[in-house]
């Protein structure tokens, strides 16, 4: 407990963003372009080790002035429903939790490693723009078949599915030479 006591005092200290810490000035649940900003974090985060992403908090560390109750609402079957839209996969390891940074109230998203990596399987796309009499375009944060950190993510699946490769084949080899030399009866 003494870890974990340590490691939110680091976060909440930080003040800049690493690879297992990302800031966020502020979330709209009704905003598409909201959604999919968070859900590229928490994949990259939950596909490279775990991780944090912290509301209320400008990219240079300072507070944003955002009132995190709205995040605080929403509930994490909805977070959980969203990132299976996006990627097909299940999962819900991660905890939305509210703590107090320099003297103010933020919200702080914990989220846990992955064993096979989040891929996206469906594009995190938003219209953009539409004022000043101009067309509004399509923004995309992630597109399908990527993940955050696919170098990673490829070299566990490559390793994983070599892995069950090499255990079948010598379990059938194995089989075979029982075929060929069965083991000696074991008499009492």
């Amino acid at each position: 407990m003494i870890i974990m006591s340590r490691k939110l005092a680091e976060v909440l200290a930080a003040k800049r963003e690493s690879k297992q810490i990302e800031f966020k000035e502020s979330f709209d649940a009704g905003e598409p372009q909201d959604w999919c900003e968070v859900l590229k974090d928490l994949v990259a985060i939950a596909n490279s080790g775990g991780g944090y992403i912290l509301f209320t908090v400008k990219n240079d560390g300072s507070p944003s002035g955002w009132d995190r109750s709205q995040l605080c609402t929403v509930d994490p079957a909805k977070i959980a429903d969203k990132i299976l839209s996006y990627t097909g996969e299940h999962f819900a390891e991660f905890e939305l939790l509210e703590v107090e940074r320099d003297g103010k109230t933020a919200a702080l998203m914990t989220i846990q490693s992955v064993h096979t990596p989040l891929v996206f399987s469906q594009p995190g796309t938003y219209l953009i723009g539409g004022a000043n009499k101009r067309p509004p375009s399509v923004e995309a944060r992630f597109t399908s078949g990527t993940g955050q950190k696919a170098n990673r993510a490829l070299h566990r699946i490559l390793g994983n599915l070599f892995g069950e490769k090499l255990r079948a084949f010598a379990g059938r080899g194995l089989a075979t030479s029982e075929k060929l030399w069965p083991p000696p009866e074991v008499t009492r």
